[in-house]
């Protein structure tokens, strides 16, 4: 009997062992999804500058002026573009996936000493779909993070169109403010085509360095 007791009293303290065993694995398992961050889906805009050097459209304009016998009072090259930027993100936990639409253009007005002012404009359309991993500073608020992407970019200049998929790096900073986002970023863009013509072609060049801020409006 006494060892009958004794086996059944084991069997109880095991079965209760068992419970509150599973009762703290529960309670660890629903305390570690509380604190995952949730997925997110919202929209991204966006503002930034960028600096290339597009050798044939700066030797088309050159060749434009000296051929209308043009005197500037100022450089006829284009260095620098201006865009703007247009997505969707959906972003769980540190990693974040985006599809955007971005248009970027480079304006040169250039002062003429014996004549009309001239402006020409190079100007970039793209399409696609970066991913960015984040790393967390202290805080769940406040990160750095780097990632890529691929893209699709539609380049025009004057009569001459072209259209390539490129590539993109980047690394920045999120902050968060409240519901507030921002950005910061540093970035290189791959983006390149030829128009071909029957007498060669003619190469349109965007390729180069950008700084700006993504911003969008989330919970943390």
């Amino acid at each position: 009997m006494e060892n009958k007791e004794s086996f059944r009293s084991k069997v109880k303290s095991n079965t209760v062992i068992k419970l509150l065993l599973t009762i703290i694995i529960i309670f660890n398992v629903s305390s570690l999804k509380s604190q995952e961050s949730p997925v997110r889906f919202y929209p991204t805009f966006g503002v930034s500058v960028g600096f290339f050097n597009p050798k044939n459209v700066n030797d088309f304009i050159k060749n434009d002026l000296s051929n209308n016998n043009v005197v500037t009072t100022t450089s006829s090259d284009m260095f620098a573009y201006y865009e703007v930027h247009g997505g969707l993100t959906f972003k769980i936990k540190f990693v974040d996936i985006s599809g955007f639409a971005e248009y970027a253009t480079s304006p040169k007005w250039i002062i003429v000493t014996n004549g009309s002012s001239r402006t020409y404009f190079f100007n970039r359309t793209t399409l696609g779909v970066s991913t960015n991993f984040f790393i967390p500073l202290g805080t769940s608020k406040q990160s750095i993070f780097f990632g890529g992407g691929i893209t699709y970019n539609f380049l025009k200049f004057k009569g001459f169109k072209a259209s390539d998929p490129g590539f993109r790096i980047q690394a920045g900073a999120s902050l968060q403010f409240g519901k507030f986002n921002l950005q910061p970023y540093a970035r290189f863009n791959y983006a390149k085509s030829s128009d071909k013509l029957t007498f060669g072609s003619f190469n349109l060049n965007y390729t180069g360095g950008q700084i700006g801020f993504i911003f969008s409006f989330h919970r943390p």
